[in-house]
């Protein structure tokens, strides 16, 4: 089912059931790799592998395609957009973004009114919302500067530094920067000491 096995899962799935696994796929690939071996899974696809009895192995994953998809890049440009046109004082043609929202939003709108199919308001408030998409937002999408932040952000995610970096407390580089200071005015040391 979609539920469980969704394409192109935007998060990392969970660790599947053998019975839920059975009943669901296909096998499309059933192989042995040797040491030193790698086999590419295309993204989306239900993986599992388990070593031959007797045998120690490792499995590693390493996902390249998620939190680097159209939706990412579509919530990237539709925040940046908005928040470009409701920034710019000298856009007084998109002031309506600014005005609060109607009063009485909660009495027609929400899951807890969403049998009101029927109601006028429902269609006028989406009528509106369409049009301060279509008007004001997806003509001040800025392409260029938003894949790039998409990708500096992929980069970003993808190259942590490896090992632990350890950080001093703020007070003990207080301390540290206020004993070279103290050293350095009575001349009691180089000013290229290593700190």
């Amino acid at each position: 089912p979609n539920d469980l096995f969704p394409r192109y899962p935007l998060e990392s799935s969970k660790d599947f059931t053998e019975e839920q696994v059975s009943k669901h796929l296909k096998v499309a690939v059933s192989t042995v790799l040797e040491p030193g071996d790698f086999l590419y899974v295309p993204r989306g696809m239900v993986h599992q592998a388990r070593a031959l009895e007797g045998a120690h192995s490792l499995h590693l994953t390493i996902s390249v395609g998620q939190h680097n998809s159209w939706a990412d890049l579509l919530a990237m440009a539709l925040q940046d957009a908005v928040q470009r046109v409701v920034m710019n004082d000298r856009c007084h043609e998109a002031a309506e973004l600014r005005r609060s929202i109607p009063r009485d939003l909660g009495e027609f709108m929400g899951v807890m009114h969403s049998d009101l199919e029927e109601d006028d308001r429902r269609f006028k408030f989406a009528e509106q919302m369409m049009d301060m998409m279509t008007n004001h937002v997806l003509p001040n999408i800025n392409y260029d500067m938003v894949v790039d932040r998409l990708k500096v952000r992929f980069q970003h995610d993808r190259h942590r530094p490896l090992g632990v970096l350890q950080t001093l407390p703020s007070s003990s580089l207080n301390e540290k920067a206020l004993e070279r200071d103290a050293k350095r005015d009575r001349g009691d040391g180089d000013d290229d000491d290593e700190d």
